[in-house]
């Protein structure tokens, strides 16, 4: 007795949990999708439930009572479990309606002699109860209409069995765990219906709904789980077309269902496999990442984006997977390594703002940055300064000593400057010899302090070598724009500073002097 109440209690939970499995399938909006998953989920739970009826009962009576609720379910389950199948491996066979109607309708006539079971025996010939074990279970002579169910039941988990283990056997690695488990759950009910019917038992208890619920569950982990879908067959040709960049497919909750061998070197994980896991999950320890992700996922106009990840460098893209009638049932996220291309544009961005041959900022990048330092200063009604400098008979140094020499000329002065400025001042190579300083919130008194040391400084330079040493000096213009002038120009600034290095050069070079609206007989205000 207590054997009897502890399979009927097995059976019970198994009910419970299948009905449970029913439940996850429609929360994760996977109904539509996984009709006939849902649908063998289902007919698991009529089998169970029928099942533990069967076993309470002790008359024949009962049983084909309890019978009418076993093949509610048991009746559907080949062409549930055929279908699933066919969903899975995406098979246009399996979608006709010509086959779907044959396979429901030999399970609806057998369902249908079932429940009309007293005015025939097509099904369960002469039924009658066994009372030489535990406990009373039935048994019966098999009616013709029974022998097609058994052919029909087994030819079904027989092609169930051969596609998931070709699929197996097909599956690229990141698959293989997935496809056994679909295997093994087609392959766990067959075993034991052929068990059951070879006669090998000394007791006739039928023990498939036992493993039909088993064999159910793991089909469900297999497919919803870890993502098995019809979204991998639409996706699996856009994933691996570029075998270099890394990719994600995912379905509409952000589960992993499919990615490629670079994914995987991308997202290394303690257990090896992508597949099941959230997207949250993964882009966890990706802060940047996960943001773009989530806005990405929330239908921003942003899909794509460069981020670094563990010191290289990503393009990233996020790429929806459209059903034939247009309806997303899915994502694909895929990494293209841009490091190299990355680091070569930033060279490309260097060069295009660096003077070459000073090291220093170039004209187009000095006057873009004092640009902004000029808003910037408007906006805070500071003083800003522009000076412009010139060495003092540059042609005559190359003439005299050479180009290589010149070169070197441009490029010491370029670094004392650099070294005289402070931080927050610009500088940049305006051309030839000529070069052009912003210094930001700085008065004309001390711009003229400023330039006079720079001036000082560049004088304390030494050329050439024992036997031909030689000095150079600047002549440099100033014009500093108080705060409250917001009407002036960068152009109008440079202009006027030109202006005053043209005063200085002809006050006789070598000196420092401020921009004046008319030349001046008097003096150079310069300490030279």
């Amino acid at each position: 007795m207590e054997i009897r109440f502890l399979l009927i209690f097995i059976l019970i939970l198994t009910a419970i949990g299948m009905s449970y499995v029913s439940l996850l399938i429609k929360k994760r909006d996977q109904a539509a999708k996984k009709k006939y998953l849902l649908g063998l989920s289902l007919a698991s739970v009529l089998y169970s439930a029928g099942s533990a009826l069967e076993l309470s009962g002790d008359s024949v009576t009962w049983v084909l009572w309890a019978y009418k609720i076993q093949y509610a379910g048991i009746a559907f389950i080949p062409a549930l479990i055929l279908l699933t199948a066919g969903d899975y491996i995406a098979s246009y066979l399996w979608r006709t309606k010509v086959i779907k109607f044959f396979l429901f309708s030999i399970s609806s006539i057998t369902f249908i002699l079932v429940v009309t079971e007293p005015y025939h025996n097509w099904m369960h010939q002469n039924p009658r109860m066994i009372f030489d074990g535990p406990f009373p279970v039935p048994t019966f002579d098999q009616g013709s209409w029974y022998l097609v169910h058994i052919i029909y039941m087994n030819l079904a988990l027989f092609l169930a069995n051969l596609i998931f283990l070709n699929s197996w056997i097909k599956a690229p690695a990141s698959h293989r765990h997935q496809s056994a488990m679909l295997f093994l759950g087609s392959l766990l009910p067959w075993t034991t219906l052929l068990i059951y019917l070879s006669g090998t038992m000394s007791w006739p208890l039928d023990i498939s709904p036992f493993a039909l619920g088993g064999s159910t569950y793991v089909m469900y982990k297999g497919i919803i789980s870890y993502g098995l879908a019809e979204i991998i067959p639409i996706a699996r040709g856009l994933v691996f077309e570029n075998m270099y960049d890394a990719a994600l497919v995912l379905d509409k909750t952000g589960y992993v269902v499919d990615y490629n061998s670079s994914a995987s070197r991308l997202f290394l994980t303690s257990t090896g496999r992508l597949a099941g896991k959230t997207l949250n999950a993964l882009t966890h320890p990706y802060p940047e990442l996960k943001v773009f992700v989530e806005a990405a996922f929330a239908q921003s106009s942003e899909r794509s984006r460069d981020i670094t990840l563990d010191s290289r460098t990503y393009n990233i893209r996020l790429i929806d997977i459209l059903a034939k009638r247009g309806d997303i049932t899915g994502h694909i996220l895929v990494f293209r390594d841009i490091t190299d291309y990355a680091r070569l544009l930033d060279q490309m961005k260097q060069l295009a703002s660096i003077d070459e041959l000073t090291g220093i900022p170039n004209r187009r990048h000095f006057s873009e940055s004092a640009h902004r330092e000029l808003k910037r200063s408007r906006r805070n009604l500071d003083w800003l300064s522009i000076l412009m400098i010139d060495i003092d008979h540059f042609k005559n140094v190359n003439d005299t000593y050479g180009h290589t020499i010149g070169d070197e000329v441009l490029k010491k002065t370029a670094q004392m400057a650099l070294g005289t400025l402070r931080v927050t001042d610009l500088i940049g190579r305006y051309g030839g010899e000529e070069f052009c300083v912003c210094l930001t919130e700085t008065d004309l008194e001390r711009s003229i302090i400023a330039a006079e040391r720079l001036r000082q400084a560049v004088a304390s330079l030494q050329f050439g070598d024992s036997l031909h040493p030689f000095q150079i000096t600047i002549s440099i213009g100033l014009y500093s724009s108080p705060g409250d002038e917001i009407d002036i120009t960068l152009d109008s600034m440079i202009s006027r500073a030109d202006v005053a290095l043209y005063q200085a050069k002809n006050a006789g070079r070598n000196c420092t002097r401020p921009y004046q609206e008319k030349e001046n007989t008097a003096p150079p205000q310069t300490i030279s």
